[in-house]
């Protein structure tokens, strides 16, 4: 009896475990740009890219995804230039982080390459 108790709780973990996949930190959405820094998540919905291109709803926009995407969601450091300037807002990005990310929220990192996914 014991045995079957341990071998379920052992299943319900994995089966739990496996329904709440984390983000990797390898692809995500920019929502904001400025200063060498691009503000990265991992997901954004159409209506969230319809708010980001409205110059009037920008700021809020930002502030509410950031409320939904806690705790995903970086401050990426873009030091090459040819990589920072073709990004813009709602752009799907691939991602290489140099170094370790910053404990904050949003996180803080370095981006070692960062390119726009078409």
């Amino acid at each position: 009896m014991k045995q079957i108790i341990i071998i379920s709780l052992v299943l319900m973990t994995m089966v739990i475990s496996g329904c709440t996949k984390s983000w990797d930190y390898r692809t995500g959405y920019i929502i904001d740009k400025k200063d060498q820094k691009v503000l990265v998540v991992r997901n954004i919905t159409d209506q969230d890219v319809k708010n980001l291109n409205d110059q009037e709803l920008k700021v809020n926009s930002i502030q509410e995804i950031l409320k939904k995407s806690s705790p995903d969601a970086m401050w990426l450091t873009v030091q090459n230039e040819e990589q920072y300037n073709p990004l813009n807002i709602t752009d799907k990005v691939d991602i290489v982080i140099n170094g370790s990310l910053g404990d904050s929220y949003p996180m803080q990192a370095e981006a070692k390459e960062i390119t726009k996914i078409k």
